[in-house]
């Protein structure tokens, strides 16, 4: 009867290939808190596989993905996350480079009128 409830209990506890799976793909998105350029997935500090534990416990638990972000965001800041935050100062961030190509784009024309005159 032991065996029968450990089995169970192993078979319980014990994360699908979809859920690791899942779990290393949030992991992914986050980086490690000592590495800085690496992420949580890719690193094999303490910190990061703990945070990595937690993420798979989560996802065992049935959270989405967006509750685990949140957590993580709380926990850690904004600065866990590998992709900016797309409200506040990190706007610049993603309108920054389609300003330039703008400001290029009537510089170089600007420029070419001049040189035609």
């Amino acid at each position: 009867m032991k065996f029968l409830l450990a089995i169970s209990l192993a078979l319980i506890l014990n994360p699908t290939q979809e859920e690791e799976n899942r779990a290393l793909s949030i992991a992914e998105s986050f980086r490690c808190p000592t590495c800085k350029f690496v992420s949580i997935a890719d690193s094999d500090t303490p910190i990061s596989n703990e945070i990595y534990e937690v993420i798979l416990d989560m996802v065992l638990e049935g959270k989405t993905d967006s509750e685990i972000r949140d957590y993580l965001i709380e926990r850690y800041g904004d600065w866990i996350v590998f992709e900016p935050p797309k409200k506040g100062i990190h706007q610049i961030v993603w309108y920054l480079p389609f300003v330039f190509c703008v400001g290029g784009f009537f510089f170089l024309r600007k420029l070419s009128k001049n040189k035609a005159k």
